[in-house]
């Protein structure tokens, strides 16, 4: 059950639910808190809500899918050059902070020094590992905000 109150001139919501951590967030408008707090619980009911740890970083998760899974690739060279590029510019990045917004300004930043293809074998291995640590480490990656 979600508790809000108003706090410092903002509507804080608390929701504290069996099987999660607590969470806390602040908002301007008691409609929107209200909103957030009701499709916050709705997703923790189906089991949709992931809790992302605040510590993994895209680099955390790149050098994981670097040690585990391309071993197994044949083109396992060419993939960690690749790598490389994105564990440059996402490497610092915390996962929970990653956004479409974020890699739609890489994209354009490498379409100025590689050939479309290049782009869209480096964004394929990127991701293949999101989507390696969604479905098989648990990793809980950010939907497109």
């Amino acid at each position: 059950m979600a508790t809000i109150r108003k706090f410092r001139g903002k509507f804080n919501v608390q929701i504290r639910k069996k099987g999660y951590p607590f969470i806390s967030k602040s908002f301007v408008s008691l409609t929107v808190a209200k909103k957030w707090a009701a499709t916050t619980e709705a997703d923790m009911e189906r089991r949709l809500h992931e809790v992302i740890p605040d510590d993994t970083t895209v680099g955390n998760l790149l050098n994981r899918y670097d040690r585990e899974v391309l071993p197994t690739h044949k083109g396992r060279q060419a993939e960690q050059y690749r790598l490389r590029n994105l564990k440059h510019h996402f490497g610092d990045m915390r996962l929970a902070e990653l956004t479409s917004k974020d890699v739609a300004k890489y994209r354009d930043m490498r379409l100025k020094q590689v050939s479309p293809a290049s782009l869209k074998r480096e964004l394929t291995i990127f991701s293949q590992a999101l989507t390696t640590a969604s479905k098989d480490w648990g990793i809980a990656c950010p939907r497109t905000r």
